[in-house]
């Protein structure tokens, strides 16, 4: 580590910060939220409470995990592409969209979701 601040500065090592606190922030309050609107919904559909509870978590999971993807694809590009590791959120994502496509951020998709 004090190779990579000795080289390329201490700077180097919040790459990929923005998306990180962007993205996380988001996936938290909406699985959160998600989850405390579905837990009504679903129980009303499924008798039993734990099943039924069960269910609104990993739908909240899955939503909030779809939301999650484009953050989670710019920090990595950040993080491993030269030309996007000194672009921030706000240039970044508009960047790596322009280059490659909306879709191209949630390529990611299935392993987010695995990970709920």
């Amino acid at each position: 580590m004090l190779s990579i601040i000795k080289d390329e500065g201490p700077h180097v090592l919040a790459t990929g910060l923005g998306p990180t606190i962007a993205g996380y922030g988001v996936e938290g309050a909406m699985k959160f939220g998600v989850y405390e609107i579905m837990k009504p919904i679903t129980k009303s559909i499924i008798d039993n409470q734990a099943i039924a509870y069960i269910t609104a978590s990993i739908f909240a999971g899955a939503v909030a995990s779809i939301l999650l993807c484009p953050m989670e694809s710019l920090r990595i590009r950040q993080v491993t592409d030269p030309e996007y590791a000194d672009r921030g959120l706000l240039t970044g994502l508009p960047k790596l969209i322009k280059d490659e496509g909306l879709l191209s951020t949630f390529s990611g998709i299935w392993a987010m979701l695995a990970k709920q």
